[in-house]
């Protein structure tokens, strides 16, 4: 495929979902309750830093494979080292967020009307972060075979998901913990589909093994990679647990609405928190 065309795909995959991201912030913050909502996004901005926890792994997987792309037994090898890694490092970062997760509500400053509710979710929201994990290093496979259209295709029905599902069982029960079981649902469903591809292809195919010195070489070439993204992520999201702990939860949700949706993937939008349904402007 021409250069054109893998562009053209790259900016689809980042457009469309922001089609379906921006009515669906809307509909959340005008269904959910304003510290409901607030801590929502809250939720959603620790799921997206754990993404940090793949160690620059994505990027050393998509290395890896374009060098040997034409070597099954070295992609296999790659692939199964990379996910079972990052899956126990996701399952270690879930575990420690739902063992801490009285001292997190407590440090966002949650009133006791969310309390509970906001604890149960937190824990929820928590089995997401090794999904994540396994969703992102199973799509490097795809960007290393230069297989973007497929890979763009994904990222566009992923995404979508992502905005939509949390909106549908919003229907269900108008609350925060089922717009976080939404969201954990999506992140299943965009597993399943990621996974698909390396399962059918590579990894039930042959002898894949874990390799401890594939380990690492992953580490050593992802790990500066893992630096020098650690700053984006903090001055992202970092100002919302902040603001959560000094002024309370509910409002956080005025601020990061408007936040996420004029920086949501870039583009441009212009949103009012009346629009919001959160206030006026």
């Amino acid at each position: 495929m021409s250069l054109k065309k893998n562009s053209a795909w790259s900016i689809l995959a980042v457009l469309l979902p922001t089609i379906f991201a921006i009515p669906s912030l809307g509909f959340l913050a005008r269904a959910l309750e304003v510290e409901a909502f607030g801590l929502f996004t809250i939720y959603f901005a620790i799921i997206g830093f754990s993404g940090l926890l793949d160690l620059g792994f994505s990027r050393a997987v998509v290395r890896f494979i374009s060098l040997n792309r034409n070597k099954l037994a070295e992609i296999q090898v790659t692939m199964f080292t990379a996910i079972l890694f990052v899956l126990v490092i996701g399952l270690i970062a879930s575990l420690l967020i739902i063992f801490n997760a009285d001292v997190i509500v407590t440090l966002l400053n949650v009133t006791t009307k969310y309390y509970t509710e906001a604890f149960s979710s937190l824990k929820l929201a928590a089995v997401i972060i090794p999904i994540l994990l396994v969703s992102t290093v199973a799509g490097s496979l795809l960007e290393g075979l230069e297989k973007f259209k497929l890979l763009s295709s994904i990222k566009i029905f992923n995404n979508s998901i992502l905005s939509i599902i949390p909106v549908l069982f919003c229907f269900i029960n108008n609350s925060l913990f089922y717009a976080v079981l939404g969201l954990l649902f999506a992140r299943v469903i965009s597993l399943l589909v990621s996974l698909y591809f390396p399962l059918k292809h590579y990894l039930l195919c042959g002898r894949s093994k874990f390799c401890v010195e594939k380990l690492k070489e992953l580490i050593v070439f992802g790990g500066w990679l893992t630096v020098s993204n650690l700053i984006s992520p903090i001055m992202s999201y970092f100002d919302r647990f902040i603001l959560s702990a000094t002024t309370g939860a509910d409002k956080v949700a005025i601020y990061s609405a408007p936040s996420e949706a004029i920086s949501k993937k870039g583009t441009p939008v212009v949103i009012t928190l009346e629009s919001l349904g959160l206030g006026t402007t």
